[in-house]
């Protein structure tokens, strides 16, 4: 197997923790609303509810007077999971996508044919990061093929990453880990 495998290994293992945690994230949503629910539905057994959320009708089906809950809601257990399943896909989201760009410069696909439109650049330095780990062709050659890269992309200018000769450093990043 070559190191390409490898990173596609891990584009489709990350690509699969997110549709997991999607799914997860639904159940935890799901089960917050239900306990939220319960909540009211138990302590104003004999109120009717109105089409607003939250609000409730004070008297009869006649009656035009509306109030807002008296009490004020705690995030359950289940919202503080969902927030955190949340939080950890979108980093997922990221390193995936970093990820991917990496897989399609090695494969010599062109920038255009891994990421048609974007409205925000993507984190270079993860990039990088992944193209130096499972590539071992020399550095030189890899900045020079990355700036060709990019150059040939339909990027907007500020999309674009600032290279410097630091930046395909392998001993850089060793330095930077210890």
């Amino acid at each position: 197997m070559t190191q390409k495998t490898f990173l596609k290994m891990k584009v489709v293992s990350l690509s699969a923790e997110i549709t997991i945690i999607r799914v997860e994230e639904i159940k935890w949503r799901d089960k917050g609303r239900r306990s939220r629910l319960g909540a009211l539905m138990k302590s104003d057994k004999n109120i009717r509810w109105g089409k607003k959320k939250y609000r409730r009708w004070v008297g009869g089906p006649g009656s035009a007077v509306c109030k807002k809950p008296t009490r004020s809601f705690d995030h359950t257990g289940a919202d503080i999971l969902r927030a955190d399943l949340c939080g950890h896909r979108l980093k997922l989201k990221e390193e995936a996508r970093a990820a991917f760009l990496a897989y399609g410069f090695l494969r010599g696909r062109p920038y255009n044919a891994v990421e048609n439109k974007t409205k925000n650049a993507p984190q270079w330095d993860r990039v990088i990061k992944n193209i130096l780990r499972f590539s071992r062709e020399d550095e030189r050659v890899l900045a020079q093929r990355f700036a060709e890269w990019i150059d040939s992309s339909s990027l907007r200018a500020d999309l674009k990453p600032s290279m410097n000769e630091e930046s395909f450093s392998r001993k850089q990043k060793l330095r930077r880990r210890i």
